[in-house]
């Protein structure tokens, strides 16, 4: 196996045990086996994932039913769910998949050098011959009880040439100034400082800042907003669902004094909602939102 494609594998693995760990509140290591593919693939849970670097999907997970549904029950177990629905098995198991995919990119933005983030997902059934299970890896999750799930993955070449070529670049740069290149450059920035041209260094915040610091703030998340009629409003009763203008994977909003500061994904800490933060809103940003 290829060094960076096992990074990759490795990278999917721990992020997988964090979102498991986060839930559960106990650790699942992850390791990487030779373990073949066994019994019929064609009967596994295969989701696909897009990321923005290719038009096709880049990624697959592969997992047998008794597996899925083994993650999927003790995560709803853990937060007090002690006869969960197969759907809601199934949904959180792929919850859990997504935030280790979400982890995955953000891997990637740093080992390709520019921003990868997931696109469409689908679940996909595999052909059920032995050659498409012998192009999957195996990547072992362990509980502390001692189960463990096996997840066969597959990374498409386009992710690990995209990282191979931004690792080529890095190690063909050219190489840095000479040190009596290095001790000249600051001399122009010596004498605009001693001129005043520099800026003055800041002093300590003054009093006042203190006690606004101690200022609690409301912070809320919005998942999305719509517009209804009235006449539809009234009609809303225990059941009704409201659609809100923001898909799945997009990110949901952090506001404080009705201004949005960030964005980010939710995750599940200890059983409880949380938001990861993979954006700081600019200034020049939440001024607009005030116009």
């Amino acid at each position: 196996m290829e060094e960076l494609q096992k990074e990759v594998l490795e990278q999917l693995g721990a992020q997988f045990s964090l979102a498991l760990e986060g839930m559960l509140g106990e650790p699942w290591p992850s390791s990487l086996h030779d373990t073949p593919v066994s019994g019929d693939i064609s009967h596994f849970l295969c989701w696909s994932q897009k990321l923005n670097l290719h038009k096709e999907p880049v990624i697959q997970v592969a997992v047998d039913n008794a597996a899925w549904r083994e993650i999927g029950t003790r995560a709803l177990v853990a937060v007090g769910l002690e006869e969960p629905e197969e759907s809601d098995v199934k949904a959180t198991y792929l919850e859990l998949l997504t935030q280790a995919l979400s982890g995955l990119a953000r891997f990637l933005t740093s080992k390709i050098g520019t921003e990868v983030s997931l696109e469409s997902g689908a679940e996909v059934t595999l052909p059920a011959s032995s050659g498409a299970g012998a192009k999957l890896q195996c990547l072992r999750l362990t509980s502390p009880t001692g189960f463990s799930a096996d997840l066969f993955v597959r990374v498409e070449p386009v992710v690990i040439d995209a990282m191979r070529q931004n690792k080529a670049e890095h190690e063909t740069a050219p190489a840095a100034a000479d040190p009596a290149q290095r001790q000249s450059q600051p001399q122009p920035q010596r004498a605009a400082a001693a001129a005043g041209a520099g800026p003055a260094p800041s002093g300590p915040p003054p009093p006042a800042m203190d006690m606004l610091l101690d200022v609690e703030m409301p912070v809320s998340v919005s998942f999305g907003r719509t517009h209804l009629a009235l006449k539809d409003v009234i009609k809303l009763s225990t059941g009704s669902i409201v659609e809100l203008n923001r898909t799945i994977s997009e990110p949901v909003e952090v506001i404080v004094n009705n201004c949005v500061i960030a964005r980010g994904e939710v995750v599940v800490v200890e059983g409880n909602y949380g938001v990861r933060i993979q954006q700081i809103v600019s200034r020049s940003e939440r001024m607009r939102s005030f116009d």
